[in-house]
């Protein structure tokens, strides 16, 4: 199975998921028309935004980090990396 395959089934399962919750707040009577019309948007646009948000995020971080991660602790000796319970410049 190809990634477009992966990506496509997801994009299909995710589709399927928003249909049966838009029909779920749609049939409920706990619910004003104008709290139905809200939900209904919120579960429908939610993904695009993380979509475009996360999209967006990636973009303005290229080229700020090696694809092979941080050449400058590659030598570094485990012990020495900050695990961020001690500041690194205190020595403990």
């Amino acid at each position: 199975m190809s990634d477009h395959d992966v990506i496509k089934d997801a994009l299909i399962a995710l589709a399927i998921l928003n249909l049966v919750v838009s029909i779920a707040v749609t049939r409920s009577a706990a619910y004003s028309r104008r709290q139905k019309v809200a939900q209904i948007f919120i579960v429908w646009i939610v993904p695009v935004i993380g979509g475009v948000l996360f999209g967006l995020f990636m973009l303005t971080q290229r080229g700020n980090a090696s694809r092979i991660g941080y050449p400058s602790e590659s030598n570094a000796d485990i012990g020495q990396i900050w695990s961020g319970l001690n500041p690194p410049d205190q020595n403990s």
